[in-house]
């Protein structure tokens, strides 16, 4: 892929053209935020301008480094399963947080995958491309090749759901990764003091990734994994803290959703809400 970005480049020097200005992010208060080459992998990442060695890429080379990417993840997904690359190599659960496509999700559920795909019950399976990822914070928001028709809103004061009664929507793997989104029931810790905070329930593999909701529907967190128990099962998973959420939303470009907690709903209600932006992210090998 680099070969691929190299050679694009070159076109453009001998035709003699000028690349349009690279794409800059300006955020109040925050770092330019442009769009910048990683080499080590030949994909597209936001960083602070200051943090690209290559200098910031045009918008026209971003979309074309990503448009090849997805014609190559498209050949690797649509191969045979039986062998070599095209092979399901893992199985998580993330959030649509924008209506371009953007869903969130932790880094190491994409870290080292050939590609990735969303699924979005009733609405097939699509390609995504990381847009952004931390993996100290363990976060990752990817693009996916479909937009989401509504998506999930932040809590504005996550604080008023310190140790109360939330829950965790998402993929867990219970036997084999569920087709459908379910919604597990959890005891929330403190989400504004801390990167994590602690949650009180069974999270499984394939939770990672989901996000955690107040009682209102809202995003107070979203899940990084579980303490692990000798029989295999959890009663203790762990969250990342919405402030790394939205902070690497903000570097990615996206602009979250906020909302004031409101009446507490049933879990049948939020269930039936967030099935419509919870995907299930698929690493492919």
């Amino acid at each position: 892929m680099r070969g691929l970005a190299a050679f694009g480049f070159v076109c453009l020097v001998l035709a003699g053209c000028a690349a349009p200005a690279p794409e800059r992010v300006a955020l109040a208060g925050r770092p330019e935020v442009v769009p910048c080459m990683d080499p080590t992998r030949g994909t597209v990442s936001r960083v602070p301008a200051d943090a690209c060695p290559g200098g910031p890429l045009s918008a026209a080379e971003a979309e074309g480094i990503e448009a090849r990417r997805a014609q190559v993840a498209r050949a690797i997904v649509a191969a045979p399963r039986s062998a070599g690359p095209g092979r399901l190599a893992g199985v998580g659960s993330g959030f649509a947080v924008g209506p371009g496509g953007e869903v969130m999700t932790n880094h190491h559920v994409i870290d080292g995958c050939a590609a990735l795909t969303v699924f979005a019950p009733g609405r097939g399976r699509h390609v995504a491309l990381a847009l952004a990822s931390d993996a100290e914070a363990d976060l990752a928001v990817l693009r996916a090749g479909t937009r989401a028709e509504t998506w999930a809103r932040f809590s504005a004061a996550p604080g008023r759901a310190r140790s109360l009664h939330g829950a965790v929507v998402g993929f867990p793997a219970i036997g084999a990764p569920t087709v459908l989104a379910t919604l597990t029931a959890v005891h929330a810790g403190d989400p504004t003091q801390a990167p994590v905070f602690p949650l009180g329930g069974p999270i499984r593999h394939g939770h990672s990734g989901s996000p955690v909701l107040d009682q209102s529907g809202l995003v107070i967190g979203v899940v990084r994994g579980r303490i692990d128990r000798a029989d295999g099962g959890s009663d203790v998973g762990i969250a990342v803290a919405p402030a790394a959420a939205m902070d690497l939303l903000a570097r990615a470009g996206v602009k979250a959703d906020r909302a004031e907690p409101g009446d507490p709903a049933g879990d049948d209600v939020l269930l039936a809400e967030a099935r419509r932006w919870t995907w299930r992210v698929e690493c492919w090998r």
